[in-house]
């Protein structure tokens, strides 16, 4: 049993408890009767190791306190709280697992099972300590995670990383200036060329940009300052006005145009010549439209000549102008055409179409398998097959009538048959 301090003190003097009177004796004995609440204990404390928390408190004061209840939880919530340790001292130990936290609460409870208040509201607060081997990793970490070592993970990132990295970084720009290189030396060799190709161009061509006015007063000047060499200047002079007068002969005869306007020119001819809606290629296409109508009229053209289209273009155009031909009425005739065409094959459906729908029709209807003439054959073999049929089973509705009336006759037999069985 445990004695609380004024039960230690039972051999007399003055207690201080209330209600005793500071007189000298025995406390009573009724510490088994009385149904006070103890007190809320005092100066709890906790101290830690490795694994172990050790709880100290006050001792109580009342005589009728039987022991001390120790509660504890993770967290620094009472109500959450469980009774952990019993004890009827003023110290409890328990048992825990290195480094981890806990709270604990302390009250009294009196023999007739009375418990006090706890000792406060807010747990007492306890930390074991790390274990040997979980320092050394800590310190490990730490070292690891410093700042002398992230300095140093820094700079070994900013040589390798992938990418970012200096030798990554350095590997790119190599790369970089050698495809700068291959392109501007790309470059300077079309423009080598270029080149190339101009003075080509300048050396078979003299005095280009020039008009032939120029070249012919270049010629007229030469000729008057080389009288040494007259024939040689003559000469040159009648080469020019030779060219000048192959040129004016492509020119048609205007003077003053270069080379490069020339060029232009043909070019532009050729725009003129290509063009999709008045170049030849599309006049072709017109008269090759122009053809295939007028054989739809006139029968096949092909061997026709030009001479007898144009006779023929005469002959409309007279029959025309005498009024032998009405443009209105074969323009109302044409339109009265259409519109029939339109009731019968719908809206823009043209001869052409008519005239397939009326091939595929036509074929459907004679087709060997399924045109109206198979159909018809099919027909008829089926009617053949259904009155062969008929006729079969007239036979057989014979042949139960004939069996129903054998079977009467002899029915008053068959029943004293089944009598007698």
């Amino acid at each position: 049993a445990t004695l609380s301090l004024s039960g230690a003190l039972a051999s007399g003097g003055d207690n201080g408890n209330p209600g005793q009177g500071g007189e000298t004796g025995s406390l009573p004995d009724d510490r088994f009767t009385n149904p006070s609440v103890p007190a809320a204990p005092t100066g709890v404390t906790v101290q830690t190791t490795t694994a172990s928390v050790f709880i100290q408190w006050n001792p109580p004061l009342e005589h009728f306190v039987s022991h001390a209840e120790v509660w504890r939880f993770t967290a620094n919530d009472r109500n959450q709280a469980v009774l952990r340790l019993v004890e009827t001292g003023a110290m409890a130990v328990d048992v825990v697992e290195p480094a981890t936290t806990h709270y604990y609460w302390v009250r009294f409870v009196s023999y007739m099972g009375v418990p006090g208040p706890f000792h406060a509201f807010n747990g007492v607060e306890a930390t074991t300590t790390l274990t040997p081997a979980q320092w050394l990793l800590l310190l490990s970490e730490a070292i690891t995670a410093s700042e002398l070592d992230q300095s140093l993970s820094d700079r070994i990132d900013l040589i390798d990383t992938p990418t970012t990295g200096l030798v990554d970084s350095l590997a790119q720009e190599i790369l970089d200036r050698t495809n700068a290189i291959t392109t501007v030396t790309g470059a300077a060799s079309n423009a080598q060329a270029t080149a190339n190709s101009a003075v080509t161009r300048l050396n078979s061509v003299n005095g280009l940009g020039k008009s032939v006015e120029a070249l012919a007063a270049e010629v007229e000047t030469l000729t008057a300052t080389s009288g040494e060499d007259g024939a040689l200047a003559s000469s040159a002079y009648n080469k020019a006005a030779a060219i000048e007068t192959r040129i004016n002969n492509v020119d048609g005869g205007s003077g003053g145009k270069t080379v490069e306007s020339l060029a232009a020119d043909v070019l532009t001819l050729q725009s003129t010549v290509d063009d999709g809606t008045s170049g030849v290629d599309a006049n072709y296409t017109r008269s090759v439209a122009t053809l295939a109508r007028l054989n739809d009229v006139y029968g096949d053209l092909t061997n026709v000549t030009l001479e007898a289209l144009a006779e023929m273009v005469d002959t409309i155009g007279a029959a025309v102008s005498d009024g032998e031909i009405d443009l209105g009425t074969i323009a109302s005739d044409i339109t009265t055409l259409q519109t029939r065409l339109g009731n019968v094959g719908g809206t823009g459906r043209s001869v052409e179409t008519l005239g397939v729908d009326y091939n595929a029709l036509h074929s459907s209807f004679y087709h060997a398998s399924t045109g109206l003439a198979a159909t018809a054959a099919a027909v008829n073999q089926a009617q053949t097959s259904i009155t062969g049929l008929e006729n079969d089973v007239t036979a057989q509705a014979n042949d139960i009538l004939q069996l129903q009336s054998e079977v009467g006759d002899n029915a008053a037999a068959i029943q004293a048959e089944a009598i007698v069985r």
